[in-house]
């Protein structure tokens, strides 16, 4: 059975959009004390859409690998990496996208899933999706799953990113995407599939399930004010 959200992502074409290219800048620059990027790194960007991370960040990584099971996203982010030899790029099948197939090293040592966690479909797959982290993870290897979602009202989300927007100056551009998603496609999908919410037991029993060690942040590390944050240690 195929995810809906899924088959929305291959469709969606914002490429451009405000809100996600200032989302990279508040990113990259409030986890940097946490992930601590460096001319070492080998980065894996999980669901990177059009590759904004790539753009941000290659001329500061040893190599980022961008995963997506949008292959129009994929292509955006090629060409406007074009010329980078350390930026590669992978289409995730949509109906098993928590499994990384193509990557056979365990040379990865930090490792990004932001703002993805929302559209699959239950814990099972979160867990899926850090077991196969586990298995490419080089020794002392991070992951940090951004965005989580706690089960709050769809208001208190909306309006953690207005505050954010009012603060780093693009309330318009904020306002025209909350705009878009109501009267779109979107809005029709999520009010017949509830975006994953996930409690702070639920996410615990997942690390202790895998043995792994980690942590809930509550800090701002995107766009969204009052989300969560899970950092994985390897």
């Amino acid at each position: 059975m195929s995810n809906p959200w899924a088959e929305w992502w291959k469709g969606e074409a914002i490429t451009r959009d405000v809100n996600w290219q200032k989302n990279i800048k508040i990113f990259v620059k409030s986890t940097q004390p946490v992930m601590q990027y460096s001319k070492d790194d080998v980065i894996l960007d999980i669901g990177s859409g059009p590759c904004f991370l790539a753009r941000y960040l290659k001329d500061e990584v040893k190599e980022i690998h961008c995963l997506d099971i949008s292959e129009a996203y994929l292509n955006v982010g090629n060409a406007a990496c074009k010329g980078s030899r350390n930026v590669f790029f992978y289409k995730l099948d949509e109906t098993s996208y928590t499994q990384f197939p193509f990557l056979k090293e365990k040379k990865i040592t930090k490792i990004i899933c932001q703002s993805v966690i929302q559209y699959y479909r239950d814990k099972t797959e979160v867990n899926d999706m850090i077991a196969e982290v586990k298995r490419v993870a080089a020794p002392g290897a991070k992951l940090v799953i951004s965005d989580l979602m706690d089960k709050a009202n769809a208001l208190s989300q909306v309006a953690g990113l207005l505050r954010t927007s009012v603060r780093e100056k693009y309330f318009w551009e904020s306002l025209k995407l909350i705009y878009r998603h109501r009267f779109s496609d979107y809005h029709q999908v999520r009010a017949n599939n509830k975006l994953l919410a996930l409690s702070d037991e639920e996410l615990y029993e997942i690390l202790t399930n895998l043995g792994l060690n980690g942590e809930i942040l509550r800090r701002q590390f995107t766009i969204n004010s009052n989300r969560k944050h899970l950092l994985v240690q390897f």
